[in-house]
């Protein structure tokens, strides 16, 4: 779907209180893959929550993941 979207900014809206385990760390793989990729569009992702794994930037994130 990603692929298919092509979008130039991912906003990922989760809030701190659920239980399932949302954002999952392969999601956060697949959006730095697209950003990296200079034939994408995408430029930027957000969360709108910091929740335990919404916690690091993107430039952060490819660190530690």
């Amino acid at each position: 779907m990603l692929e298919k979207i092509d979008a130039e900014l991912a906003v990922l809206s989760v809030g701190s209180t659920n239980t399932y385990g949302h954002v999952v760390p392969e999601l956060f793989k697949l959006l730095l893959d697209q950003k990296d990729d200079k034939s994408k569009k995408l430029e930027k992702f957000v969360c709108t929550e910091v929740t335990r794994t919404c916690v690091y930037s993107a430039s952060k994130r490819k660190i530690v993941c």
